[in-house]
């Protein structure tokens, strides 16, 4: 895509992109981690969970939200042409959708729904290059992804037979208990959306598509972290119930090390492949090599974050914000540090993604101290 659209309108093509991430972790992805813990419960008392009350809970969350959802994402974000502006929306709720409607599949296999994310990945990929080529236009580009996706979404609903109920329409105190799994995730998309929000500030059209192709190499990381933690996941909740505590964080922390030390294999690789990759490739992006060993310190960072999906499925949700807050924290006070300087140059965003790669890396580590010190006080 970068190739064939070019720093400027890759730029456009990106803030498509980081509009439909925000707008499905925009409080949904809180009830998907919301099902995923409660589906880990029910399994180890072998219940079964009510799956199309959860897609249709879903479904409704997002119908209460969209009215605030969108002029935030679009004040945040950018302010395109009208046209363009409909079309991303579309995009995203597309991505919404078809989300939505994996719940409960997500529920039953970790497994099955990454399949089916591998499915849409790969057609919306073939689909999304062919039009590039083929038009060169954005818009025809995203239309034509997100038709795809809205039929993959169809075809899942009528596998799983859904069906919607009048008694979802309303949303009552009980969602109170979405809280502990909402707050994480708002501040965790924040978080990892900061640092492409402050771009969108301080560079033009070609240094943002420069630094938003550069921002790949972390989101291979995080991509990583999501294929950890469905394999990872169905094994934590396995050990739940027939491990002690400290048993079970010790298994966490072996498998903490192995990612580690695969991460740092990527690290060196990376720095050594990436500039002949972007040299030979994609020449129009050279400039951005200058923020690679940023990039590749988050992506080791997201890679060995296993530690996430412990706190999820431990029911320590409650902490999952704090590695989220703190890169916030670090990342306003980078950006009134380097708003005074004049002539920012996209190698100074080195700075926001170091501070974000230290908070994800490091503070789950230091949560587990405190942890047990906070319960011992308890006890």
């Amino acid at each position: 895509m970068a190739s064939g659209f070019g720093p400027g309108v890759y730029a456009g093509w990106a803030t498509a992109i980081l509009a439909s991430q925000l707008l499905y972790n925009f409080g949904g992805l809180g009830y998907h981690n919301f099902s995923a813990r409660h589906a880990a419960v029910y399994k180890s008392r072998e219940k079964k969970l009510i799956t199309n009350r959860l897609v249709s809970r879903q479904y409704l969350i997002y119908a209460y939200l969209l009215p605030i959802s969108i002029p935030v994402i679009y004040y945040l974000v950018a302010k395109p042409s009208f046209i363009l502006f409909g079309v991303m929306m579309v995009y995203a709720l597309a991505n919404v959708f078809l989300n939505t409607a994996t719940t409960p599949i997500y529920v039953r296999s970790s497994l099955e729904s990454a399949k089916i994310q591998s499915v849409r990945g790969v057609g919306g990929t073939a689909v999304a290059v062919l039009i590039c080529y083929a038009t060169g236009s954005l818009l025809l580009t995203l239309l034509s992804e997100t038709v795809l996706i809205c039929v993959l979404g169809f075809l899942i609903l009528k596998r799983e037979k859904f069906t919607f109920k009048r008694r979802f329409l309303k949303l009552d105190l009980r969602y109170k208990e979405l809280v502990p799994f909402f707050v994480p995730v708002l501040v965790s998309t924040l978080a990892f959306s900061l640092s492409r929000l402050i771009a969108i500030d301080f560079f033009n059209e070609e240094l943002l598509g420069i630094y938003y192709f550069m921002f790949l190499i972390a989101s291979a990381g995080m991509i990583f972290q999501y294929g950890v933690s469905v394999i990872v996941g169905p094994m934590i909740v396995s050990q739940l119930n027939i491990r002690s505590e400290f048993s079970m964080k010790y298994f966490v922390l072996k498998i903490w090390i192995v990612l580690f030390l695969l991460s740092l294999l990527v690290f060196v690789l990376g720095q050594i492949s990436l500039p002949y990759l972007i040299n030979y490739f994609y020449p129009n992006y050279v400039a951005g090599l200058v923020l690679a060993i940023s990039f590749l310190c988050l992506s080791v960072a997201k890679m060995c974050d296993v530690w996430s999906v412990y706190y999820l499925l431990a029911g320590l949700e409650k902490y999952l914000y704090v590695p989220s807050l703190v890169s916030i924290l670090i990342a306003i006070g980078l950006y009134f540090y380097l708003s005074q300087t004049p002539d920012l140059e996209l190698a100074d965003m080195r700075y926001f993604i170091f501070g974000e790669s230290i908070a994800i890396f490091l503070v789950p580590l230091l949560l587990l101290p405190f942890i047990k010190i906070k319960r011992l006080v308890r006890a």
